[in-house]
């Protein structure tokens, strides 16, 4: 019943209007409706790319897809839509001539360039779009680049590129160069568990490679090290603690792996144990302040022993490192804990001061004013947080409902 007063109200609309303006600040659903009550059925070029536009910004790819072939011209905007939908898919064939027809309007676009030269290396003309890529300003030139200098080197390998793409998050086109290497070397272990990485990076079950890495090489520790990530995002944290040690005993002196066994044991609301592995990989690498980030984060964001070694040890490598805003907010988060909010407040924004977008720390300064009552300051801080997508989004979001 609903629907038919919409379709009676939709008609009657159009008698009374036949041509209603899009307005900007229609909502897309609205936007849609008075496109199609003004074609009324004659659609020109113009309200073709309009339509397109309204599905991109809906995120409709599919239905853009469909209508591709009966759009005349559609906009550079609407065919790299089309074309993130076709690699997220690796509908390869479809993608090329996509990427292809941006080019034709486009021919520097960095990003089509690039996916373009991926789709055709290792051939001459894969490398030339490669080279077009790097040339071009634009936030995909960094890796454009790293990929240039990896195929200008005499003998690299599939596996070269994929690993400089896995680091990037292009996991669709990791997993096409690691299934490239696969073929060239269907015993190549290391490829096998990075491709399982992969594809549980795309929600696409990558076990049967990660065990297929670890039959093929039983004292590989990166086929326990995948297999342990496959566990924990299965919620299958004993598993997880398993495989991870097992990696660890494998390499011993790698602080990585003492570091991802300490975060099993966190998980796991093992504190003890988690505290004892983050020393372990803080030991193997005491220059290197990325384990030393971890290990404050670890005891600032689980309140643990705060009232002595934990405090101590944030203080400490706050004054090793006293420009670090990853350990000045893990130590203003320390203060807050033990209620001494001018020192958070302090230590908060001095890292706010270093960086002004870092989610955590306005993530903790939300807290601070919250706690202090300051609610404005409280939804500006979590209004912040949540424009990037980070680890604290989805508190912020909450704390946005909770006071609104």
């Amino acid at each position: 019943m609903a629907a038919f007063l919409f379709v009676l109200t939709l008609v009657d609309n159009q008698r009374k209007n036949p041509s209603p303006s899009i307005q900007p600040t229609d909502n897309l659903d609205l936007q849609l409706v008075r496109l199609y009550q003004r074609t009324n059925g004659q659609w020109t070029d113009a309200d073709q790319e309009e339509l397109n536009r309204l599905l991109t910004a809906q995120n409709n790819i599919e239905m853009i897809s469909r209508r591709l072939p009966f759009t005349s011209s559609p906009s550079v905007p609407v065919l790299w839509a089309v074309a993130r939908q076709q690699r997220a898919m690796q509908d390869w064939q479809q993608l090329e001539q996509t990427l292809r027809t941006i080019l034709s309007s486009d021919p520097a676009h960095t990003g089509a360039n690039l996916w373009l030269g991926l789709l055709l290396l290792p051939d001459t003309d894969g490398v030339r779009h490669v080279q077009i890529a790097s040339s071009t300003p634009h936030e995909q030139q960094p890796l454009a680049a790293a990929v240039l200098g990896i195929v200008s080197v005499e003998g690299y390998t599939p596996a070269d590129v994929a690993l400089r793409l896995v680091e990037a998050g292009e996991w669709a086109f990791a997993e096409r160069f690691l299934t490239q290497q696969i073929e060239q070397n269907n015993l190549d272990a290391w490829a096998y568990a990075y491709r399982g990485y992969v594809r549980d990076q795309q929600n696409r079950d990558g076990l049967s490679d990660i065990q297929q890495a670890i039959s093929l090489e039983p004292t590989l520790s990166i086929g326990f090290y995948m297999l342990g990530l496959h566990e924990r995002s299965a919620g299958n944290l004993p598993a997880s603690l398993n495989a991870l040690q097992e990696a660890y005993l494998l390499e011993p002196d790698n602080p990585a792996l003492a570091a991802e066994v300490a975060a099993g044991y966190q998980l796991a609301q093992d504190r003890e144990s988690a505290e004892e592995w983050f020393g372990l990989a803080v030991s193997l690498a005491p220059n290197d302040v990325r384990f030393v980030r971890l290990q404050a984060a670890f005891y600032a964001e689980n309140a643990y022993l705060l009232d002595g070694r934990g405090l101590d040890f944030i203080q400490n490598a706050s004054e090793q490192y006293p420009e670090d805003v990853h350990l000045l907010a893990s130590l203003g988060r320390a203060y807050l804990e033990n209620e001494r909010l001018a020192d958070a407040e302090t230590a908060l924004q001095r890292a706010l001061l270093l960086a002004p977008e870092d989610a955590r720390t306005r993530y903790f300064l939300g807290n601070l004013a919250e706690n202090q009552g300051n609610i404005i300051a409280a939804l500006e801080h979590y209004s912040a947080v949540i424009l990037t997508k980070n680890p604290y989004t989805e508190q912020a979001l909450e704390a946005l409902r909770r006071l609104s």
